[in-house]
């Protein structure tokens, strides 16, 4: 068979960016000839960014493009087999461009449409009907999508195609000299709580941090708790913690310098645990799991379906169940280990980078 040509469209690229992990395995394999990445506001270096092809439109945050940029999205189409959106905003524009070029074109669903924006939602759904495909990243994305996308958007072009996480990476980031334990002051004999993400509505750490603090006051032993990651909510967090007393058990950490660092935090903690109100498929949950960590979820499809088995589940928005859960966890060593062997199992049998890419490959050659 020939080999492929593909072209991913973002909005941004970096090194958590699940687009770019896909894209840099994609130009491993012998299946692809040229595999590229065009973004549509910026690109920071990552793992592997020389193995592609990269070109930044550098577009202004707003809903338009000049001539110029239109120029030379069509300029670097042009020389793509495929066209792979991933996200509303630039998807709207290479949708459009992409089909008037007579390119394939496959688009990805990350995230649950309920946390859309109105004129996101919008551009996205009156597009989809160009493209040949939409993979969506779970099957609770499928079905958040609402009555009037499904109407225009035939059935048989929508598929489920997971997420999936780098082993060899997460592997390697473990024998890091860095430790969580330098990076803040955490006693030897406290149990460790850790999440990662957007400091964002979505992702609920306010919950979290609430729950944690709760069950301080009820376990025997100290619960420290990591967030790395920054956002909007930074600010509000933090006085929150303020509250809580028990601000020095709880450590909000800002971006790490390096994702190999955020790896090896998720490897050193005893519990990973994720509230969020609303998920697509969430990468970082696959690595929470994938280091063989005792998982608390909230009670949402997009963690219950895939991971019913091999986590803990609180009820959404409950800091007193997060709670109740954690004190459970921290006293039941045994039941953490056998939570941590059975997840790290599930993620090698199931949501390998590689499984993604050898699903996506299997969707491009049905395409042309």
């Amino acid at each position: 068979m020939e080999r492929l040509s593909v072209c991913h469209v973002v909005n941004a690229l970096g090194d958590t960016s699940m687009p770019g992990d896909l894209a840099t395995t994609q130009a491993s394999l012998d299946s692809f000839g040229r595999v590229g990445v065009l973004s549509w506001f910026d690109i920071d270096t990552f793992q592997g960014i020389d193995s592609i092809e990269t070109v930044c439109l550098d577009v202004p945050d707003t809903f338009r493009i000049t001539s110029e940029q239109y120029a030379t999205v069509k300029s670097v189409f042009e020389g793509y087999d495929l066209i792979h959106t991933h996200h509303p905003h630039s998807g709207f524009y290479a949708k459009l461009i992409a089909t008037r070029l007579g390119k394939p074109i496959i688009h990805t669903e990350h995230n649950n449409h309920d946390g859309f924006t109105r004129k996101g939602r919008a551009a996205n759904g009156l597009t989809n009907p160009l493209v040949d495909s939409v993979a969506c990243v779970s099957e609770s994305v499928r079905e958040s999508l609402f009555r009037w996308e499904r109407t225009l958007l035939a059935d048989s072009k929508v598929s489920v195609i997971n997420n999936g996480v780098n082993l060899d990476r997460l592997e390697a980031a473990t024998n890091r000299e860095w430790s969580i334990y330098d990076a803040t002051e955490i006693g030897s004999s406290a149990i460790v709580v850790g999440s990662a993400g957007m400091l964002t509505e979505q992702k609920a750490h306010d919950v979290l941090i609430d729950g944690v603090g709760r069950a301080n006051n009820r376990s025997d032993r100290p619960i420290e708790l990591v967030i790395s990651g920054d956002g909007e909510l930074r600010e509000q967090l933090t006085a929150q913690i303020e509250r809580t007393g028990h601000s020095d058990r709880l450590h909000l950490l800002g971006f790490l310098d390096e994702r190999e660092q955020v790896y090896k935090m998720m490897d050193e903690i005893d519990i990973y645990a994720m509230p969020s109100r609303w998920e697509g498929f969430c990468v970082a949950a696959l690595e929470g799991l994938a280091l063989g960590n005792a998982c608390l979820f909230s009670e949402i499809p997009e963690f219950t379906e895939p991971f019913g088995q091999v986590a803990q589940f609180h009820d959404l928005n409950d800091p007193e169940d997060v709670a109740d859960n954690l004190v459970t966890l921290v006293e039941d060593e045994q039941l953490r280990m056998e939570l941590g062997k059975s997840a790290e199992r599930l993620i090698r049998d199931q949501y390998t980078l590689e499984q993604t890419t050898r699903h996506y490959l299997e969707a491009y050659t049905e395409l042309l």
